[in-house]
C-alpha cells in the first residue's frame, strides 16, 4: 500500500452466502475483516408471519422505483425496471428469506462442456467436485444441514453424513415415495439448512409453515447472519481475528492504487469508496478486497470502477465482466386432493397429520434421455407444501378463470382451497444455459437513488430450458396421477427465476476467457477476489447457495496461505 495505510486485512463487499462464509473463515484464521453491506440489518423481531410486509412490501429486495435492474429482452424494444437479479439487500442477503433447500452441485456440473458437448457458451470449471467436497462438508457443519446421507449420496458422493437427521415430514411423503417406486424412481429427503433438532445454540424448527420468502424469527434456519457472521462479530469464535459489519453502506467504487497505474507496474486495489447511511462519502483501505455483492451487482461494481488503467471496467482486460450471466430455469406445478382422498393410502395420510413439510426430492432426471432437449442436462424435482398465503392465493383464485371471481363465489372457493382440499406443489430446479445474448452492462439512462448508473440486464433464454422443464414436469404429473390426485396443474414451464443469478465473473484457467482464476483471484489484480455466484462458469441443476458457501471457504483458505501473501506483497 504505497499511498494509504491499510486499516484492515480484508475488505468484503456483500454479506450473503459468499461474504458471510468468507468473513467467518478469515476471522477463524486470525484476520481483521471489514464487511460492507448495502442494505439494512434486520433483527429476529422484524420477522413476522405477515404476508403483506414480508412478501409484498420490498422488505428484502429493493424497490425497483428506487433501485432498479433495467431489463431488456429479445422481444422488447426498451429496458424496463425490474427485480430480476435481486435476491435480497440486507445483512445476510438472500439467506435471510431462503427456503433453505441446499443441494450440492452434481459432479458433472463442474464439467459441463466435457460431458454435454460444445453447446452455446458451456465450459468446464477450473476446479472439480472433488476439490470442493471437503468444503461442502464444512458448509454442512456450519449451517446445520438436515438430510439423509444413505438416500441421496448417489447423486453427489458424500464422505460424511449430514450433521442433523432429516426434518419431520407429512405422512403423505411416504405415499409419494411409493408412487415414485412404481415408476422406478427414488424419492429422497430434501436436504435443508433447517434444524431438525437443536444445533449449535440454535433451536429446532417449530414447523411454522413460513419458510421461503420469510425471515426466521426463531433462528432455526441456517442463514449467513445467524451461522456465519454473528459468531464472528460477537467474538464467539474465540480467535485473534475480528469482523465488523457496517450496514447501509453503498459501495460506489473499488479503488486502484494510483502509484500502480502504469502498465509496467502490477496493479493493486487499496480499498473502496462508499456512501454511508447518513449520505456521506467515506473511504476505507485493506490489503485484500473481496467482492460478494451478487452476480449482477458484483459485475456492476467492477464496471462502475473503470479507470485509466481499466477503461472497460476494473479487472476487465478480457472484456468478460458481465458476460455469461445465467439465472436459473424453473418449472412449477401442483396437485389437489379432496380431504377424503381417492385412495386408502392418501385418505389415511391426510387424516393423521397436518405437518407442513413433505420434503422429498428426486435426482433421477439429472441426466435426460436422448432427444428430449438440445443437451442431456436435466434437473432436480422437489415436492413440497406451499406456505399459506391467503392474499396471494385469493388473488390467484380470483383471476384463475376467464371471468374474475369475487364475493360469495370467491369466499366459497377459498373455503374449499383451505378447508376441503390438500395441495402438494412441485418445483423443478434446472439449469439456465450461458449464452451470448444474456449479460450485464451499465444502463445508459437509468440510475439508482444514489445517482449511480443502474445495472442493465439483457436476457435471452435458450430453447433447452423449456424442453427440459416440460419433460420433468410431465414426470411429476405422472407421479400425481399415480397418487390419485383430483386436479393437476402447471403454473410455469421452463421459466426464469428472478432471484438466482450466476456467472458474470467467470472463473477460468485462461485469462482471456474469464475474469478470475480457480482461486477466485482476479487475473488482472492479485489482491482482488470474487466469492459469490459471479464466479460460476455454469449454474448447475440446483440452487447455488451451498456451492457459494463451500467455494468461499475454499477461497478464504487460499487468501490465508503463504503462497498468496507472497504474491500479494510483491
Amino acid at each position: 500500500m504505497s499511498r494509504h495505510s491499510a486499516s484492515w486485512d480484508v475488505l468484503i463487499i456483500g454479506s450473503g452466502a459468499g461474504g458471510g462464509a468468507m468473513a467467518h473463515r478469515l476471522c477463524e484464521r486470525g484476520l481483521r475483516v471489514l464487511l460492507l453491506e448495502k442494505g439494512p440489518q434486520h433483527s429476529s423481531s422484524d420477522y413476522r408471519h405477515d404476508e403483506l410486509s414480508m412478501l409484498h412490501d420490498s422488505f428484502f429486495t429493493p424497490d425497483p422505483a428506487l433501485d432498479p435492474h433495467m431489463v431488456v429482452t429479445q422481444q422488447t424494444t426498451r429496458a424496463v425496471p425490474h427485480k430480476l437479479g435481486w435476491s435480497a439487500s440486507c445483512v445476510g442477503g438472500g439467506t435471510e428469506h431462503m427456503g433453505a433447500y441446499l443441494y450440492r452441485f452434481h459432479p458433472d456440473d463442474f464439467r459441463m462442456r466435457s460431458v454435454f458437448g460444445d453447446y452455446a457458451e458451456l465450459c468446464d470449471w477450473p476446479i472439480t467436485y472433488a476439490d470442493l467436497e471437503p468444503y461442502y462438508q464444512q458448509a454442512d457443519q456450519l449451517l446445520g444441514m438436515a438430510g439423509n446421507h444413505s438416500a441421496d449420496h448417489h447423486y453427489a458422493p458424500r464422505k460424511n453424513p449430514y450433521p442433523l437427521p432429516e426434518l419431520r415430514s407429512h405422512p403423505i411423503a411416504q405415499v409419494l415415495e411409493q408412487a415414485c417406486q412404481q415408476h422406478g424412481w427414488q424419492a429422497s429427503a430434501t436436504p435443508r439448512a433447517v434444524n431438525s433438532q437443536p444445533y449449535a445454540n440454535h433451536p429446532a424448527c417449530s414447523y411454522c409453515q413460513h419458510c421461503g420468502g420469510y425471515g426466521c424469527p426463531s433462528g432455526a434456519r441456517g442463514s449467513s447472519w445467524s451461522r456465519l457472521l454473528k459468531p464472528a462479530v460477537s467474538g464467539a469464535l474465540n480467535t485473534a481475528g475480528m469482523v465488523e459489519v457496517r450496514a447501509q453502506c453503498m459501495v460506489r467504487r473499488v479503488l486502484l492504487d494510483s502509484d500502480n497505474t502504469q502498465a509496467s507496474h502490477a496493479p493493486k486495489v487499496t480499498g473502496c469508496e462508499y456512501i454511508d447511511r447518513e449520505g456521506a462519502v467515506q473511504s476505507v483501505y485493506a490489503h485484500t478486497v473481496v467482492l460478494a455483492c451478487s452476480a449482477v451487482e458484483t459485475a456492476r461494481l467492477l464496471l462502475l470502477s473503470a479507470n485509466d488503467r481499466f477503461p472497460q471496467g476494473l479487472a476487465n482486460s478480457s472484456g468478460k465482466v458481465g458476460r455469461h450471466l445465467q439465472f436459473h430455469g424453473v418449472t412449477m406445478g401442483w396437485a389437489e386432493w379432496r380431504n377424503e382422498g381417492n385412495t386408502p393410502a392418501v385418505r389415511a395420510a391426510l387424516a393423521t397429520s397436518n405437518s407442513p413439510f413433505i420434503g422429498r426430492s428426486l435426482y433421477d432426471f439429472y441426466h435426460l434421455p436422448a432427444n428430449i432437449a438440445p443437451i442431456g442436462h436435466g434437473g432436480i424435482l422437489r415436492f413440497s407444501r406451499a406456505s399459506p398465503e391467503p392474499i396471494t392465493d385469493a388473488q390467484a383464485l380470483a383471476l384463475s378463470s376467464g371471468n374474475p371471481r369475487w364475493g360469495d363465489r370467491l369466499v366459497a372457493d377459498l373455503q374449499h382451497f383451505y378447508r376441503r382440499s390438500y395441495r402438494m406443489a412441485y418445483e423443478v430446479f434446472h439449469g439456465f444455459i450461458a449464452n451470448a445474448d444474456t449479460h450485464v452492462s451499465l444502463d445508459p439512462d437509468a440510475t439508482d437513488h444514489y445517482g449511480l448508473p443502474s445495472a442493465r440486464i439483457s436476457l435471452a433464454v435458450d430453447p433447452h430450458q423449456r424442453a427440459c422443464g416440460n419433460y420433468i414436469a410431465q414426470q411429476a404429473e405422472a407421479i400425481f396421477k399415480t397418487m390419485g390426485a383430483n386436479n393437476i396443474g402447471r403454473s410455469v414451464s421452463g421459466g426464469t427465476t428472478w432471484h438466482l443469478a450466476h456467472g458474470t465473473c467467470r472463473a477460468s484457467h485462461d485469462p482471456h476467457q474469464g475474469v478470475v482464476n480457480a482461486q477466485g483471484q482476479s487475473h488482472d489484480i492479485a489482491n482482488l477476489f470474487v466469492a459469490d455466484a459471479s464466479y460460476m462458469p455454469s449454474n448447475g441443476a440446483a440452487p447455488p447457495t451451498l456451492t457459494i458457501i463451500a467455494n468461499a471457504l475454499r477461497i478464504s483458505d487460499y487468501i490465508c496461505s503463504d503462497d498468496y501473501k507472497e504474491k500479494r506483497d510483491k
